[in-house]
């Protein structure tokens, strides 16, 4: 998880698991931050948006979590099918 601390206003990895919530090796830890460091932090917007207003789209939500509903689903059966079907 990403997130700004109280004292910290960029953000900073607060929480980092692995498969089935397994500790990550420092390894691990030091490319994902090495990672998030890459970017343009102060550039960031981190304030909350009133309900509602945040720009969506459907295409790029799907392409996002599809993925994890096949895996979290039964062998992703039902899921599959419904996007065959363009339910999804």
């Amino acid at each position: 998880m990403v997130a700004a601390g109280d004292d910290d206003p960029l953000l900073n990895i607060v929480q980092f698991k692995g498969t089935g919530n397994a500790r990550v090796q420092r390894d691990v830890w030091w490319a994902a931050r090495q990672w998030l460091h890459m970017h343009d932090l102060p550039q960031v917007e981190q304030g909350r948006r009133d309900w509602g207003t945040a720009p969506l789209d459907r295409a790029t939500w799907l392409s996002i979590w599809r993925p994890y509903w096949w895996g979290a689903s039964r062998n992703g059966c039902r899921l599959r099918r419904r996007a065959a079907l363009g339910m999804l």
